[in-house]
């Protein structure tokens, strides 16, 4: 749940690492340890005077204008400013990015990347191989359409989700990435049986 800070605020984060938050920025919680996330839920005077929860689309609209207070970045090298790759950059963990980079264009991850690099520079962030880039399973290349959808019957959405990106920047085959879990039904259409 993401929380708006109320009062300029230091707090310990799920690692015990210790953070300045600003009045008026969000956090998540990952950005706050056990204790303050269970007092908050408690009802604490407290921290409630510190911390209001919010719903997803609020704090959507304050990170949006904590993302456009902070700018872009400059990146050595460049000669224009990098903008940030998401309206709502600011305060996303980087799981949240790479949930995001999972689906987007390879141009999209690139620019993430050099962001990164720019500020926070978060290795999980700088590091990440798109599934576009890599196979989404040991022999999937020598594998035909059928074998293929077979194993999207018996893996998590999320493998689906890496197989069908990888697709499309490689052979593209329509059965694969137009591939529907609630049409197929772990079955195999007959008219992909030879392909």
């Amino acid at each position: 749940m993401p929380y708006l800070v109320k009062q300029h605020i230091t707090a310990v984060d799920v690692n015990g690492d210790a953070h300045v938050h600003p009045e008026g920025s969000v956090v998540s919680d990952w950005e706050l340890s056990d204790f303050i996330r269970e007092k908050i839920a408690e009802g604490s005077q407290h921290y409630r005077e510190r911390y209001e929860p919010l719903l997803d689309h609020e704090a959507h609209h304050y990170r949006v204008k904590a993302t456009k207070a902070a700018g872009p970045r400059y990146v050595p090298g460049d000669d224009q400013p990098m903008q940030p790759p998401f309206d709502d950059y600011v305060g996303l963990h980087p799981t949240e990015i790479i949930d995001r980079l999972r689906v987007a264009s390879l141009d999209l991850v690139r620019h993430t990347q050099r962001f990164e690099e720019s500020g926070l520079n978060r290795r999980v962030i700088v590091d990440y191989v798109s599934p576009a880039e890599r196979e989404p399973w040991e022999d999937y290349d020598s594998k035909d359409v059928r074998e293929i959808l077979e194993k999207f019957s018996v893996v998590p959405d999320s493998a689906v989700a890496d197989a069908i990106a990888y697709e499309r920047s490689h052979k593209n085959r329509d059965a694969i990435t137009t591939y529907d879990r609630e049409v197929y039904e772990g079955r195999v259409p007959e008219a992909f049986a030879r392909t």
